[in-house]
């Protein structure tokens, strides 16, 4: 049985968004703090450049999606964002404000680690 092909209509109706790049980085993710760890932000900062498939240089919105995985709670989710917002800016974005979306998932366990996948919305 073949398969339908979807009308205009209803392909215009489907949200699609394009990841721009998935970054995996094991230990804590940098804060937006006096004192940032640069060990924290220069892994993420690193992982990012390699993991950036399109350069979005000020070209529109950009979304983040964080799932951060950690034994116990030490430091408040917005500082973890703050920070990895202020870190990935001139590499996955221009200017934070682009950023206009943030979805952040905390969940318990060994080792510690987090994931950031940027999106055009």
């Amino acid at each position: 049985m073949a398969r339908r092909r979807p009308t205009l209509e209803e392909f215009k109706s489907v949200e699609i968004k394009v990841h721009l790049g998935c970054m995996a980085i094991s230990g804590s993710p940098p804060t937006k703090a006096a004192n940032p760890s640069l060990v924290n932000l220069t892994r993420l900062q690193e992982a990012a450049r390699d993991a950036m498939f399109y350069d979005v240089s000020g070209e529109g919105n950009v979304s983040l999606s964080i799932t951060h995985i950690r034994p116990e709670k030490t430091i408040d989710s917005v500082a973890i964002i703050g920070g990895i917002i202020d870190a990935l800016t001139d590499i996955a974005y221009v200017d934070p404000l682009q950023v206009t979306e943030v979805f952040y998932v905390e969940e318990s366990g060994e080792p510690e680690e987090y994931h950031v996948t940027v999106s055009m919305p």
